[in-house]
């Protein structure tokens, strides 16, 4: 039996189609395996309750982590098609809103490799599978803290590994830049030998996508 986690953080409440994206995924989950939804709500500090969640997962025994942020919807079907994928990290990219409201288009280029289909590079946690075993190897390169709503029977010490952090780093023009808790762990895992698949293939929906730009211009109108 494989376990696979759905990890959420939650900032206030989900999208109803999330939720019912969600139900759809439960009740058509195949024999061979169980699905569980692993949620945490109000917190303001992205990266520290994505290490919890990953922690809570571990620890509880699951085999397969998948984080789906609480504003996108999905199609079942390509919720088991990442599943199945043998890569150990495999993400699906929402398309997102430009200043030009009425369009969208996939975010850092992902547009010029849609022909392509699946590719490597580094992705959001939209819609990301990650696996234990991929997790497990990376652990030694981890830093770690305590965090008491961590604390298990499997880890009484509340020991979170972090396996997502931000930082400053150098875009591809040369660029400085703010790299979030979803990229840094993509770019954390290539270089340590685990290089995150982008299936363009797939697709899932994202609810809430609206650069500020545009919504400033709405406003200003």
């Amino acid at each position: 039996m494989k376990k696979i986690a759905i990890c959420t953080p939650i900032g206030r409440a989900a999208v109803p189609q999330f939720c019912t994206s969600l139900d759809q995924t439960l009740f058509s989950c195949p024999d061979g395996y169980q699905v569980g939804a692993v949620q945490d709500v109000g917190h303001a500090n992205t990266p520290r309750i994505r290490n919890v969640l990953v922690q809570s997962a571990l620890d509880a025994g699951f085999d397969t982590i998948v984080f789906i942020d609480d504003d996108i919807s999905w199609n079942p079907a390509d919720f088991w098609a990442i599943i199945d994928d043998p890569a150990p990290i495999v993400g699906i990219p929402p398309r997102r809103r430009t200043n030009d409201l009425s369009k969208l288009e996939f975010c850092c280029g992902l547009d010029k490799k849609l022909s392509e289909g699946r590719w490597t590079g580094r992705i959001a946690t939209a819609f990301l599978k990650i696996e234990a075993s991929a997790l497990r190897e990376l652990e030694p390169h981890t830093d770690w803290f305590n965090y008491a709503s961590a604390k298990s029977e499997a880890n009484p010490e509340g020991i979170v590994r972090v396996w997502f952090d931000y930082a400053i780093g150098t875009n591809g023009d040369g660029t400085r830049g703010y790299i979030g808790e979803d990229y840094w762990f993509c770019e954390f895992a290539a270089r340590h030998g685990i290089e995150p698949v982008i299936r363009t293939d797939l697709g899932v929906s994202h609810w809430h996508m609206i650069p500020l730009g545009g919504v400033l211009d709405e406003l200003r109108g």
